[in-house]
């Protein structure tokens, strides 16, 4: 299928449904249509399929910044045990789990 035709198509609608209550389509024009929207629906979900990818790249992002943050702390405490229990934890994604 190529655009011009669709692009031909879609005027033609345009035009009939200014002038007419109702618009027939053959067809070809009801399957290049289908294509099209299969199309954009594929194209949407692989958009959203890469904004979830990214918001959970994001969060480990985030979380590697807090325990390298917690661990320098550590360091300025003398190697307090707890803070590097923590960063642990931290680096683990336990802070973030549900618990029962």
């Amino acid at each position: 299928m190529s655009e011009p035709v669709l692009d031909k198509m879609l005027a033609r609608i345009r035009v009939e449904s200014e002038t007419k209550t109702s618009v027939e389509i053959t067809a070809y024009e009801a399957m290049v249509l289908d294509a099209k929207l299969f199309e954009l629906k594929q194209l949407v979900d692989d958009q959203r399929r890469l904004i979830d990818f990214l918001r959970v790249n994001e969060k480990a992002k985030e979380r590697a910044a807090v325990v390298k943050w917690v661990r320098a702390e550590a360091y300025l405490t003398l190697y307090d045990s707890s803070l590097w229990e923590v960063s642990d934890a931290i680096e683990r994604g336990d802070h973030v789990k549900e618990k029962p």
